[in-house]
């Protein structure tokens, strides 16, 4: 009778197990889709596309906490992004992935990786200069009715070199 309920027990863990790695899965794939689009607007430079994502994507009350503790807002941070594109000359590549990801009721927890190549005017107008980003950070997402929304991110490691130098 002893070994019937272990295995009973057991069978119920791995069948909760099994509906909890799907839904990460699930959350996984959902968030990484998002993130793929905005790795190609970034790619295309289209600040209105990534406004949009943003907006679809990051709540309203949404925070972003950089490497250096500045908190902006998603309204702050979608300003920011568009400023950002401005500068871009061209982007050679850009990959933004979902490298992990937790999820403790219904709340997610994910961690992120950047990395892109672009072409940035240089000091002097008719100079350009290579931009290379490497940078993480880790992301807060609620679930509202069947989509992933991101509450907050907060920065992590980064790596910005600007002609193979460092910046920042």
């Amino acid at each position: 009778m002893k070994i019937r309920a272990s295995v009973m027990i057991g069978a119920s863990v791995l069948a909760v197990c099994a509906f909890a790695f799907d839904d990460a899965a699930k959350a996984k794939a959902q968030i990484q889709t998002e993130m793929s689009k905005y790795a190609t607007a970034i790619k295309k430079k289209d600040a209105a596309g990534l406004e949009k994502i943003i907006k679809a994507n990051f709540s309203e009350d949404f925070k972003d906490t950089d490497s250096k503790g500045n908190v902006r807002n998603r309204e702050q941070t979608i300003q920011a992004m568009k400023q950002n594109i401005t500068m871009l000359k061209t982007v050679k590549s850009v990959s933004v992935k979902v490298e992990k990801l937790t999820i403790k009721g219904g709340t997610a927890t994910s961690n992120e990786h950047m990395v892109m190549k672009a072409v940035i005017a240089g000091p002097d107008p008719k100079q350009t200069a290579t931009l290379d980003v490497d940078s993480s950070w880790v992301s807060t997402y609620v679930k509202k009715g069947a989509k992933w929304i991101c509450t907050a991110s907060k920065g992590g490691k980064e790596k910005v070199l600007i002609n193979g130098k460092p910046i920042g």
